[in-house]
């Protein structure tokens, strides 16, 4: 079996912002109770896709080109913060995604359809573009999380630039006590044809 999930990318520049951020978030929650992901492995998720077998990569790579080869390249804004599920119970921290139009959301629900047709489960939540920071931790204390909740509050909203759409990527996830380490199964390209 091979953890999966489809992704789009992020350029240097963005990860270059996303770290300074980053970096500002960890100093200003200097002792939070969070897991901060490696700016590495910061991506934005389409579908998390969780187990599948490896002969079902190239199907899933075929549906991503079918999708992807009308679809113009088109741009995000990566900018604003917050948490899930809320501020009082604060566990996922991220960073916001904004779509001037609606090609990422018409993207996802086109790949959702895609999956749909594979015998992939559809995802119930409503999509809500973002790029996870960290994560609190599970054993965190009830004190720690309160203060970390009125720590978050106090955060300016960051604008980090604009990320072209351009492909996107199969991304095989192997996790380890180290975290996870990800690696490309494949990628369909955009339609550069603007």
């Amino acid at each position: 079996m091979v953890r999966a999930f489809i992704a789009i990318d992020l350029s240097p520049s963005i990860r270059s912002s996303i770290q300074h951020f980053q970096a500002q978030l960890q100093s200003h929650l200097h002792d939070a109770p969070v897991r901060w992901v490696p700016v590495g492995n910061i991506h934005l998720t389409l579908k998390f896709l969780g187990d599948i077998q490896p002969e079902q990569a190239d199907p899933i790579l075929r549906m991503l080109a079918e999708v992807a080869t009308p679809t113009p390249v088109f741009d995000i804004k990566i900018r604003g913060f917050g948490f899930f599920p809320n501020d009082k119970r604060p566990r996922v921290l991220w960073i916001g995604v904004n779509q001037s139009g609606s090609q990422l959301t018409r993207l996802q629900e086109e790949i959702e359809q895609g999956l749909l047709a594979l015998n992939f489960e559809k995802e119930h939540r409503r999509f809500h573009p973002h790029l996870t920071l960290g994560r609190v931790k599970k054993s965190a204390q009830s004190e720690q999380v309160k203060s970390l909740s009125r720590q978050l509050k106090e955060v300016e909203q960051p604008d980090l630039g604009v990320q072209w759409v351009e492909a996107i990527h199969l991304i095989q996830s192997r996790l380890s006590p180290s975290g996870a380490t990800y690696s490309p199964l494949g990628s369909a390209e955009l339609e550069r044809n603007r």
